[in-house]
């Protein structure tokens, strides 16, 4: 997986799509991208999966996708 990162901004390239995540001080921003609805699926569950998994203290709620 190839990342890179810097002040309040990142970005994933995973083998099933792109993530680019923009935190402010009250939100975090996710832009997904995929080669195909299912390629864009895949990448949604993959970072839903692992902010759950790290933030679990915090009760997060689920994400609230937008296309």
């Amino acid at each position: 997986m190839e990342v890179a990162y810097g002040e309040g901004h990142g970005q994933c390239r995973f083998s099933c799509g792109t993530a680019t995540m923009n935190a402010g001080l009250e939100e975090l921003a996710i832009m997904v991208e995929g080669a195909d609805t299912g390629a864009l699926k895949e990448t949604k569950q993959v970072i839903e999966s692992h902010l759950v998994r790290f933030t679990f203290r915090e009760n997060l709620q689920p994400l609230a996708w937008r296309d």
